[in-house]
C-alpha cells in the first residue's frame, strides 16, 4: 500500500485505556483475474477498485467494546454499482462489534430477513507471529498471518490473512473484526482488500460507544453458515428440477 499520512494524536495526561479511541482506514481493492472472461464482471470489478478510493472505515474502541463501521459522511460517487460490490467485498456490509474475544454482526437481506440474526463469532487468535517488520508511517510495524474461513453460498472457501501490527500502540484491536495481536493493527491484507490506517485518535474527547445496539436472535457463525449452506442447496435442488420439468414439457410438446 502507497505511504500514508498517519496522524497520532496522543495526550500524556491521559491513559489510552479509559478514553475513546478512533482508527480510520482507507481501503484498496485488488484485481480479480477470475472476472476477466465476463466483460460484465471485470467492469464490475474495475468500478469497484475505482469506488474503493473514496470509501474509509472506522474503528472505535471504548472500555472492552469495539465497531468498525463504514463511514457514511462522505461524499457520494455516482459509481453506486461499483461502490456496493467494493463494500460487499470488505465483508463489513453492517457493521462489526468486539466484546469478550467474541465479534458480533447482524445479517444482511438475503435468504433470511434483515437483522433477523446477531451472529456471533470467536475472534481468530491463531496467529502465527514473524519477526519480519516493515515501517508504516515511521512506525515500526510485524508480521502476522492467519487463515479465514467463510462460505459463498453453498460453498466453503478459505484464505490467507496477513496483518501489521505495531507493539508501540499497545491496543489488541484492528479492521474488520480482526484482532488479539500484541499491538494496534495498521494494515491488513484479506483476500483483494488491504485496510490500512490513515488516521488515529487515541484520546477522542467525545463518547459515542457504549453498548452494542444490536437486535436479533443469537446465532453462532458456524450455525449461521449451515443454515445458509441448506438453504442455498435446497434452491439449487428446486431450481434444476423445474429445468428438468420445462425440458419434460418441450420435449411432449
Amino acid at each position: 500500500m502507497k505511504k500514508i499520512l498517519l496522524y497520532l494524536i496522543l495526550l500524556q495526561t491521559f491513559s489510552i485505556h479509559s478514553q475513546e479511541q478512533k482508527i480510520t482506514y482507507s481501503i484498496q481493492l485488488s484485481k480479480i483475474k477470475e472476472f476477466d472472461k465476463n466483460e460484465y464482471l471485470k467492469n464490475l470489478n474495475e468500478k469497484a477498485i475505482q469506488s474503493a478510493q473514496n470509501l474509509t472505515f472506522t474503528l472505535t474502541i471504548s472500555d472492552s467494546i469495539t465497531r468498525f463501521s463504514l463511514d457514511e459522511n462522505m461524499e457520494m460517487d455516482n459509481n453506486q454499482d461499483g461502490r456496493k460490490f467494493a463494500i460487499t467485498l470488505t465483508e463489513v456490509l453492517k457493521e462489526i462489534y468486539v466484546k469478550n474475544n467474541f465479534s458480533y454482526q447482524n445479517n444482511t437481506a438475503g435468504f433470511f430477513d434483515e437483522n433477523e440474526y446477531i451472529i456471533e463469532k470467536n475472534i481468530d487468535t491463531n496467529w502465527v507471529l514473524s519477526t519480519e517488520t516493515k515501517l508504516i508511517d515511521k512506525k515500526t510495524c510485524y508480521k502476522a498471518t492467519t487463515t479465514y474461513y467463510g462460505i459463498n453460498s453453498d460453498r466453503t472457501f478459505q484464505y490467507p490473512v496477513t496483518a501489521w501490527y505495531c507493539p508501540e500502540i499497545p491496543l489488541p484491536y484492528g479492521p474488520a473484526g480482526f484482532g488479539g495481536l500484541p499491538g494496534l493493527i495498521l494494515e491488513l491484507q484479506k483476500n483483494k482488500v488491504t485496510f490500512g490506517a490513515v488516521k488515529i485518535n487515541l484520546n477522542s474527547k467525545k463518547k459515542t460507544l457504549t453498548t452494542m445496539p444490536l437486535k436479533g436472535q443469537l446465532i453462532r457463525k458456524e450455525d449461521y453458515d449451515n443454515k445458509v449452506i441448506i438453504i442455498a442447496k435446497a434452491i439449487q435442488e428446486e431450481n434444476a428440477k423445474r429445468k428438468e420439468e420445462s425440458k419434460k414439457a418441450l420435449k411432449n410438446n
